[in-house]
């Protein structure tokens, strides 16, 4: 098509229709990322629970001409690009969600056991 002025018309990303469930390697870590056919990825909550129907990762506000247009990218108008980034963040974020919850844990489980040791005396 050398010379052509034609565009070629846009194809969304079709990497995850119809939602599904991935596993990401984030640092050496594999977290599984929910995926909702219409909103997207869907981190999970603090502690590992499994995202509910309100805990979509939020697309980006894309940029117009004339500045932010303060709209949001549906997921099925986004680029094979834009969902492959959406759902590695997605899966950043549970990663670290999991990672707060476990030292969380480990900290309570850890004061807990000082204050026995201390009632003991």
């Amino acid at each position: 098509m050398e010379g052509s002025s034609q565009v070629s018309p846009f194809n969304p990303g079709q990497l995850y229709a119809g939602g599904s469930t991935v596993t990401v390697d984030v640092d050496g870590t594999l977290v599984p990322v929910k995926i909702d056919a219409y909103y997207g990825p869907q981190p999970t909550r603090v502690g590992g629970q499994d995202a509910g129907p309100n805990d979509n990762l939020p697309l980006p506000i894309f940029a117009t001409e004339n500045g932010i247009s303060g709209t949001h990218k549906k997921w099925s108008e986004c680029t094979a690009t834009e969902q492959k980034l959406a759902v590695y963040q997605a899966a950043k974020i549970s990663k670290l969600r999991q990672d707060y919850a476990a030292d969380l844990f480990h900290r309570l489980s850890w004061e807990k056991q000082l204050a026995e040791l201390k009632a003991e005396m």
